[in-house]
């Protein structure tokens, strides 16, 4: 069947007529669509504010302490399962009930490890804690971070001490090498003054070295003899004092490792923000705003259509 131009006329003016009634019913009744849409907003902003159930999110991160190498005190993975442990839980929540100030962990028989969790990005650990009370979650992660660094503290004064006692001992070495490089330089000097004597005894016989020819060649050997003495303390002086130099730069290397090892610390407190994670009152509001002009429009033409045809009924 072909649609003549005087059908698709009328069917052209049918539906523009159709659009004019669609328009016009929501021009005839845009204060009640206004007035309905703004009343869904207010009673939604008034929900969200006042009755729905709040959560706020916190964040807190600890810079885990690291060796002289820049590896960490303890591996991050391993810090996250020792505090979700039942016993670890178990320690941290007996310390939030003593340091109660609000009666907030009262009423607290365990925390459950759902009731936070952790970011690892290298050595900054992210404690997160999700709550209605920010200022409980605010607490449960100062408590937290209180505990890992209790236990970091140990590995780190650990490593310190190891440290201190290798400078103790290159320290010890370092006197006692000492003390042995001020006897040889006491028998030196004892020996160049003997050396002086017998080169002074063996010039006053130079002079009559017939007659005394077996006293010379007995002065002469004497003479090399602690020239050598000589050389050798000389050589022992050399080597106790790089002996000295080489335990004054572990010395040194240790006092830097020590500079370098880095306890566990709080990088960043958990702020209590101004703001709940959810629901959010902006959201509501924009998705209040559309339902508010869905409804309205579409109880207006549910009006009309009744005004049309409630005769009918």
């Amino acid at each position: 069947m072909t649609m003549n131009k005087k059908d698709y006329t009328e069917l052209n003016e049918y539906n523009e007529i159709d659009l004019i009634d669609y328009i016009r019913v929501i021009k005839n009744n845009f204060k009640f669509i206004t007035l309905f849409t703004i009343a869904i907003i207010i009673i939604t902003g008034l929900l969200t504010y006042f009755v729905a159930p709040k959560k706020y999110e916190l964040e807190g991160v600890i810079k885990i302490g690291v060796t002289e190498n820049n590896t960490p005190l303890i591996d991050p993975e391993k810090t996250i399962e020792i505090i979700k442990q039942r016993s670890s839980l178990s320690y941290i929540l007996n310390n939030l009930k003593e340091k109660d100030k609000f009666g907030l962990w009262e009423n607290y028989n365990y925390i459950s490890p759902n009731s936070f969790s952790t970011k690892n990005q290298n050595i900054f650990l992210t404690i997160i804690a999700k709550n209605d009370n920010p200022q409980k979650s605010k607490e449960l992660i100062e408590e937290i971070s209180n505990f890992i660094i209790e236990q970091d503290k140990k590995i780190y004064e650990k490593n310190i001490k190891a440290i201190d006692r290798n400078i103790k001992i290159s320290k010890e070495q370092i006197v006692l090498t000492g003390q042995k490089l001020a006897l040889i330089r006491t028998q030196l000097n004892e020996n160049n003054t003997l050396l002086n004597s017998t080169i002074h005894v063996i010039s006053g016989l130079s002079v009559n070295s017939q007659a005394n020819s077996l006293a010379l060649q007995g002065y002469l050997a004497s003479r090399d003899n602690i020239k050598g003495r000589i050389d050798d303390y000389k050589q022992q002086i050399n080597n106790l004092e790089a002996q000295i130099k080489n335990i004054s730069d572990e010395i040194e290397n240790f006092e830097l490792q020590k500079q370098k090892n880095e306890s566990t610390q709080i990088n960043a407190y958990p702020v209590i923000p101004q703001s709940p994670l959810s629901p959010s009152l902006k959201v509501n509001l924009i998705i209040a705003l559309i339902l508010g002009l869905f409804i309205g429009i579409l109880i207006s033409f549910i009006m009309e259509w009744w005004k049309k045809n409630k005769r009918l009924l």
